[in-house]
């Protein structure tokens, strides 16, 4: 079918009249973007005017002095325990399905506990150089 050139009018206007409307609702979603950027923007800074400068740490979680002794080692078997915890917890996971019960345990328990030159440099606390 041939086009006349009355058709063909119709069809361009129409398609202009479409193109301004998509222009005017991308430029609206545009100004409307950029309005929210310019409000967010703006509440943060008044948020940042009002906190004080430097935040303080809660006197919940302040320390007024070191930790002893005690704390310390306490500190550091909390770290061990959750430390063997993860990598129980891995190992239970990689498990062999095909090997026994017995033989898994051993596995786990000797992967857990580490090689005896580590666990004899940990028990001397690190100080052994070679």
């Amino acid at each position: 079918m041939i086009e006349t050139p009355k058709q063909r009018e119709f069809r361009l206007a129409a398609f202009a009249r479409d193109a301004v409307a998509a222009k005017s609702e991308y430029q609206l979603a545009f100004e409307r973007t950029v309005a929210r950027t310019a409000q967010l923007r703006s509440e943060r800074l008044a948020r940042s005017e009002r906190l004080p400068e430097e935040p303080s740490t809660p006197p919940s979680r302040k320390r007024t002095a070191p930790l002893t002794g005690d704390e310390q080692k306490r500190n550091r078997r909390r770290q061990k325990d959750a430390a063997e915890t993860l990598a129980a917890t891995q190992l239970d996971r990689m498990t062999d399905a095909s090997a026994s019960t017995e033989v898994n345990a051993s596995r786990k328990k000797r992967l857990v506990k580490g090689p005896e030159e580590f666990r004899d440099a940990r028990k001397a606390g690190g100080d052994q150089q070679d």
